[in-house]
C-alpha cells in the first residue's frame, strides 16, 4: 500500500511542478485526482459519483440563477461587494419545515462579510431551494465554467502543446505506475483552454465590482479547476482563503506536500493553492503540511447545535446511526445488514452522504431488514444528538459526534481518523462485540482540540 510520504517523495524526485503549457503548470490540474485515485484503488474505495454535464448545466433548476448571473455580469455596475466566495452545494441543508435552504459551512462567513458575493456550483443533484438569507447574492459558478468552455472551443491546442501534455502524462505514468485512459490528458487540455476566457470574464465583469481583494474558495487545496481559479485570483492580487470542509489527516494528499516545496516562498505551487486555510480547531492544523497559513477558527453551526441540545435536551432513540459515505457504500450496506440481524430490537438508521442521495432508491432496495431505515436529506446533527451509537468509516460526522456528550462512536478507517475519537473495529463481528460491551466507544479526545471554542471572536478577526 502506498504511503503518502512515498507519493510526495516521487512528486519531488520527478520535479512534477516544472512542466507547463501556455504558462500554466500541468501538475496542479491533475495532482489530487492522481494521488487520490492511487489511494482509493489500493484501499478498495469506490470512485466519486459525478453529476452528468447535462444535469449540471442544463437543468431547469439552474435557469433562475443563470438569469440572475447574466444580469449581474452585464448590467450590475455597482462597486459594492467586499468578499468573494466560490462554494458548492454539498453543505447546503434544507430549513426544517420550509422550502428554503442554508449553507451550514459558510453561512457564518457570509454573515461576517459586509457585502458577500457568492458563486455556487451544483456539485450534487438535489432540489435547488433558495437560500434563507443570501439568495439574491448567490450566482451560478456553473455558468462561468459553461461560458468559458463554450468560448474555449474556438481556442484549440496546437500540436506541440498536445505533445507536451502527452509527454507529461507519460512522466506521470512512469512516476506512479499508472495508466491514463485519456481522461487526465483531456482534463489538462480543457482547463488550459478555459483559463484565458475565464480570466477575461473575471477581469471584465467580476473584479471591477469588488472593493476588497479577499476570496474564499471551497476545496481550493484539491486543485484541479480550483487551481485555475486560484491562479486567476492571485494574478489580481486577491488573498485566497479556504475553510475546512471535512476530515484532514496526515495522509490526505490535498493537504500535504513535499516539505521542500512548503519552505520555498517562490515555489510556483503558491499560485495555485490558498494563502490561508481556516480549520475547525488546532488539532486539525497539526495534520497539515502545505505552503499556507493555518488558522483555527471553529465550526459555528456545529457549536450552535451542541449548545441548543445542552439547553433543551434531546430524546434518545433506541437506534444505531450508520453514517454512510460514497467511498465505502457497499461495505457499510453489509455492516448495516449484519447489525440489523444482531440487534433486531434496535432501529438501524442508514444516513446517506449527500453524493449518495441520487441513489436513494437503489440503496434502499439493498437494505431489506425490517428494522433498517434509509435517510436522505435529514439533518445529520439531529440524528447524532438522538442516537446513542454512531458508526461509520471516516466521515467528518463521526468526529463531529464527539462534540455531543455521551455518544459511543465506532469507525473502521485505521489511517485517517484522529486519535481518541472512539472505538476502531476491523470487521462486523468485532463491531457487534464492541457494541455489546457498554464500556466501549466513548471518545477521549479533548473537544477544544477539534473545535475552536471562541469561533465568533476568531471569525470576526479573520474576516
Amino acid at each position: 500500500m502506498s504511503d503518502i510520504q512515498d507519493l510526495l517523495v516521487t512528486e519531488q524526485e520527478y520535479a512534477l511542478w516544472g512542466p507547463e503549457v501556455r504558462g500554466i503548470k500541468l501538475w496542479p490540474l491533475i495532482r489530487t485526482d492522481v494521488l487520490l485515485d492511487i489511494i482509493a484503488r489500493e484501499r478498495g474505495y469506490s470512485t466519486s459519483p459525478r453529476v452528468s454535464r447535462t444535469t449540471k448545466y442544463l437543468s431547469p433548476q439552474q435557469w433562475k440563477r443563470y438569469y440572475r448571473t447574466l444580469n449581474f455580469l452585464l448590467f450590475n455596475s455597482r462597486h459594492k461587494y467586499t468578499h468573494l466566495f466560490f462554494t458548492n452545494n454539498l453543505s447546503r441543508y434544507k430549513v426544517t419545515g420550509e422550502a428554503m435552504s442554508f449553507d451550514r459551512l459558510h453561512e457564518e462567513l457570509f454573515k461576517h462579510a459586509p457585502e458577500p458575493l457568492i458563486f455556487e456550483t451544483w456539485q450534487v443533484p438535489r432540489p435547488m431551494l433558495p437560500d434563507r438569507q443570501f439568495e439574491q447574492r448567490i450566482l451560478s459558478q456553473d455558468l462561468l465554467w459553461l461560458l468559458s468552455w463554450l468560448i474555449s472551443k474556438r481556442n484549440r491546442l496546437r500540436n506541440q502543446e498536445s505533445a507536451e501534455i502527452r509527454s507529461f502524462m507519460l512522466q506521470i505514468a512512469k512516476a506512479y505506475r499508472i495508466q491514463d485512459d485519456g481522461s487526465l490528458s483531456d482534463t489538462m487540455g480543457r482547463l488550459i483552454r478555459q483559463y484565458t476566457p475565464l480570466r477575461s470574464i473575471f477581469k471584465r465583469f467580476i473584479h471591477p465590482k469588488l472593493r476588497v481583494g479577499v476570496a474564499f474558495l471551497e476545496i481550493a487545496a484539491y486543485l484541479g479547476r480550483q487551481a485555475i481559479l486560484s491562479k486567476i485570483l492571485h494574478e489580481f492580487n486577491y488573498k485566497v482563503f479556504e475553510y475546512q470542509h471535512g476530515v484532514i489527516s496526515e495522509n490526505h494528499p490535498a493537504y500535504n506536500y513535499p516539505h521542500a516545496l512548503n519552505t520555498d516562498q517562490q515555489h510556483p505551487s503558491r499560485q495555485y493553492l490558498p494563502d490561508t486555510l481556516l480549520t475547525f480547531g488546532k488539532g486539525w492544523s497539526s495534520k497539515i503540511d502545505m505552503p499556507a497559513n493555518i488558522i483555527p477558527v471553529g465550526a459555528p453551526y456545529l457549536s450552535k447545535i451542541v449548545e441548543r441540545v445542552k439547553k433543551d435536551g434531546r430524546h434518545q432513540r433506541n437506534s444505531i446511526l450508520v453514517i454512510s459515505q460514497w467511498t465505502v457504500t457497499e461495505r457499510l450496506i453489509r455492516i448495516s445488514t449484519e447489525l440489523a440481524k444482531a440487534f433486531p430490537e434496535k432501529e438501524i438508521l442508514f444516513k446517506l452522504h449527500p453524493a449518495e442521495i441520487p441513489s436513494f432508491t437503489a440503496i434502499q432496495r439493498r437494505l431489506t431488514e425490517p428494522n433498517i431505515k434509509v435517510l436522505g436529506s435529514d439533518d445529520v446533527y439531529k440524528l447524532i444528538s438522538e442516537s446513542p451509537i454512531i458508526i461509520g468509516f471516516n466521515s467528518t460526522a463521526l468526529i463531529e459526534a464527539t462534540a455531543f456528550q455521551g455518544k459511543r462512536i465506532f469507525f473502521s478507517d485505521p489511517v485517517n481518523m484522529p486519535g481518541g475519537i472512539g472505538g476502531f473495529f476491523h470487521d462486523t463481528e468485532e463491531l457487534i462485540s464492541l457494541i455489546k460491551n457498554p464500556e466501549t466507544g466513548y471518545p477521549t479526545v479533548a473537544g477544544s482540540d477539534l473545535w475552536e471554542p471562541n469561533w465568533e471572536e476568531t471569525m470576526e478577526r479573520v474576516i
